[in-house]
């Protein structure tokens, strides 16, 4: 008979809370934006750009990088915003939606940190977002959805990482660019529609609708100008 001995070993208990704490970090976009396929432009447009180019299909690849128009068009699809001219009132709850999806869907996974299954993102970062998505003229207070919760002491937003199904995903076909504007066409397919082939590959179903943004050149970036179903 062989005799062995087994040392059992208590386990401090976990808080958040410690200063010891280890930062825990998720690449949340394939989490959260479940069948949601996003795609961008190859390249970009220098600042005196004034030609006209078209971009077609062949040009476009699946989204990997950020600061691309991704930023701008996923928060549209995926929120159903398909009616917009610039001077419009927004609700707030609304431009939190947007400005939240905007960064989920192109910030990169270390700035973010996740607890209990929810990531906390900074007021100041949404805000920023906004400005970026609809010009520093558009009013924004802070606010809470059903989802997205406003801390007042961390001044952050917390946003579940699980549990959110899109009813359209985004699929940019062209963009026009022309002087200071930059013209999109997004189709929007139904996100319960897309297949795989015998080969795993995905099937890309017919689009539904496509939807027109436009975008105007600002100082650093662009914003949205209008945004009208084709």
């Amino acid at each position: 008979m062989i005799g062995f001995t087994i040392t059992l070993k208590k386990r401090r208990p976990h808080s958040r809370y410690k200063n010891e704490k280890r930062k825990k970090y998720i690449y949340f976009l394939p989490i959260i934006i479940i069948a949601v396929f996003s795609v961008v432009v190859a390249g970009f447009f220098d600042e005196e750009e004034t030609g006209k180019i078209e971009h077609d299909i062949d040009d476009i690849q699946v989204f990997k990088e950020i600061n691309d128009f991704s930023a701008y068009y996923n928060p549209v699809v995926i929120n159903g915003f398909f009616s917009y001219e610039k001077g419009d009132e927004i609700e707030d709850e609304k431009l939190l939606n947007l400005a939240v999806w905007s960064i989920l869907c192109t910030e990169k996974k270390e700035k973010y940190e996740l607890f209990d299954g929810e990531l906390s993102i900074p007021e100041e970062d949404v805000k920023d977002r906004i400005k970026q998505l609809f010009s520093d003229d558009v009013e924004y207070k802070n606010t809470s959805t059903e989802n997205i919760i406003f801390d007042e002491k961390s001044s952050c937003y917390s946003v579940p990482t699980m549990g959110f199904f899109s009813e359209y995903s985004g699929v940019l076909r062209s963009v026009t660019a022309e002087k200071d504007k930059t013209k999109l066409l997004v189709e929007c397919l139904k996100s319960d529609s897309f297949k795989q082939d015998s080969s795993g590959k995905t099937v890309f179903p017919e689009a539904e609708k496509s939807v027109i943004i436009i975008l105007k050149k600002s100082k650093s970036s662009y914003y949205i100008e209008s945004i009208y179903e084709e």
